[in-house]
């Protein structure tokens, strides 16, 4: 199971615990290690994730290759064919016709 937080964790300077598991020592914004939180931003109406610190930092090669599977999506994925609407699916294999 899970951890998750409390309440309390969202009480402004409420004393703990702040998680089930206890392992937070403080409350909103605090996150642990791989722990995330959706965050809502009302003058965009747009929300994100906020991401706790990495345990480790990854090496400079893991990023550039993180970076650079999220900048190029593997051909064939959902994401590449989203991207590529117009070559993917059945008009791909459909030859154009010629005009009469």
């Amino acid at each position: 199971m899970s951890d998750f937080v409390l309440p309390s964790y969202f009480a402004g300077a409420a004393p703990g615990p702040y998680d089930f598991g206890g392992h937070l020592q403080a409350g909103c914004p605090a996150l642990m290690p791989g722990g995330y939180i959706g965050e809502y931003d009302p003058a965009l109406g747009t929300w994100r994730q906020v991401l706790g610190s990495l345990a480790h930092r990854p090496a400079d090669e893991d990023l550039l290759a993180l970076l650079d599977r999220l900048l190029h999506p593997q051909v064939g994925t959902r994401r590449w064919r989203r991207e590529h609407p117009a070559v993917s699916g059945s008009e791909a294999t459909v030859a154009p016709r010629e005009a009469a």
